[in-house]
């Protein structure tokens, strides 16, 4: 939700900056050529940077001092603080990204905002106008025969999950036999698949069959595991560690902290003042 508002945002400063005479001539794109804000978190929570100056400066058809992107940043910095009450903080680090803090009130709504917007709180429009395929599998990632191919499975599973979910239009199949896409760079390109350049992901000792790990520990556990390996970057499944309780084992962290904010939730609704406006304190992430 906010990296969302933050992009339009962001969008609008840019918009506005070039439509008002803000920037110089040559400085930027022109009105509807507005870069993608490449937004990335900024080390705590509710802070964030964006790339967006360096697309400016790159596309800009001068060059010169008027087109670094560190002037650029400053100017949206310097708009963003004016015209977006809910950033508290805006500024410049590094060669030119514009890095922006939400205020605490912003974040504490994210909480009751996501209740209330219910599946629609993850759906954006970061990809809308874009088309990507959806490869048809005989089996599910689960039941491939190798983790290698359980990887890359599941990889293309989210990507297409993720793409639809920011937009983008989802296709069917065009790949001979329905396995693979003829062409997926629409929404592959650059998010990976899971291919990892040809890194393989090594089982060891102690890793079993990807059918066996879920039947043992469950899909969800598994799942979780195998989603946060890097791509590219061998990944050893621990049987025993994906089922145990232990602050080691992701899955275990994320239910943890669900069980917390339940009981909290609970609690509260247990001394009248109901489930509305109740903050959830912090637990392990």
């Amino acid at each position: 939700m906010i990296t969302l508002e933050l992009r339009h945002a962001i969008g609008r400063a840019v918009t506005e900056a070039v439509t008002e005479g803000a920037a110089e001539a040559g400085d930027g794109p022109g009105p509807g050529e507005v870069p993608d804000p490449g937004l990335r978190p900024g080390g705590e929570p509710g802070r964030y940077a964006s790339s967006v100056a360096f697309g400016l400066a790159s596309s800009a058809k001068g060059k010169g001092a008027k087109n670094d992107p560190a002037r650029i940043a400053a100017r949206l910095a310097a708009r963003l603080r004016d015209t977006e009450p809910w950033i508290a903080r805006a500024e410049v680090t590094g060669r030119g990204y514009v890095t922006v803090t939400v205020t605490p009130e912003a974040l504490e709504q994210v909480a009751e905002r996501v209740a209330a917007a219910g599946p629609d709180c993850v759906r954006g429009d970061a990809l809308a106008g874009h088309s990507c395929p959806r490869p048809t599998r005989a089996v599910s990632w689960e039941e491939a025969p190798t983790w290698e191919e359980a990887r890359d499975r599941l990889a293309a599973e989210l990507t297409v999950r993720l793409a639809e979910a920011a937009g983008a239009m989802i296709t069917a199949t065009e790949g001979p036999g329905g396995d693979e896409p003829r062409d997926g760079r629409a929404c592959h390109d650059g998010g990976g698949t899971g291919h990892g350049g040809g890194a393989m992901i090594r089982s060891g000792k102690r890793t079993p069959a990807p059918v066996t790990a879920v039947a043992y520990a469950g899909r969800d556990a598994v799942l979780l595991w195998l989603a946060r390996s890097a791509p590219g970057q061998p990944v050893a499944v621990d049987q025993e560690m994906i089922a145990r309780h232990h602050p080691g084992n992701p899955a275990y962290a994320v239910r943890y902290a669900h069980a917390r904010a339940a009981s909290e939730m609970r609690w509260a609704a247990a001394a009248g003042s109901g489930s509305a406006g109740v903050a959830v304190p912090a637990g392990p992430r």
